[in-house]
């Protein structure tokens, strides 16, 4: 976990003065999914048993994951505040959607089918743009095989 926010607070630092908010919650994704999936195989297997050990354990854990979350709930609430993100939504959800789908990674990703950097863009997309569309008008046809 230390690995993981240490990446994400260099992304957010190396990012030239004035970059949008788009920008670092997009530079944080990758630096999450980089540590996550590429360079540390501590960080995976934490994620996956994190639930299963012990009391004790999990307890010496909960300061370096809060410290996380507090780090993206900062990232979040700037670009919420600067509108970069609806005002009508629960950041505190937000946050959690978007830790579990990067978290989920490592259940299912596999190298060499897409770039860490692309699978960061279409996050983001999916996140800035959702991934539904308007739907067309239905037809007669449709209600007929309804």
């Amino acid at each position: 976990m230390r690995r993981v926010h240490e990446a994400v607070e260099e992304s957010q630092e190396h990012l030239p003065p004035g970059s949008s908010h788009r920008d670092r919650i997009r530079a944080a994704v990758e630096a999450h999914l980089t540590t996550l999936l590429k360079l540390d195989d501590y960080t995976s297997a934490n994620i996956r048993i994190f639930g299963q050990i012990p009391e004790d354990v999990r307890r010496r854990h909960i300061k370096l994951r809060d410290a996380y979350a507090e780090l993206w709930r900062r990232i979040l609430a700037k670009a919420q505040k600067s509108r970069a993100l609806r005002s009508d939504i629960d950041l505190g959800l937000v946050r959690m959607l978007l830790m579990g789908a990067l978290n989920w990674s490592v259940e299912w990703y596999q190298p060499g089918r897409t770039s860490i950097q692309t699978m960061a863009d279409h996050m983001c997309l999916m996140l800035f743009s959702g991934i539904g569309i308007d739907e067309p008008a239905r037809s007669s046809e449709d209600e007929t095989i309804a």
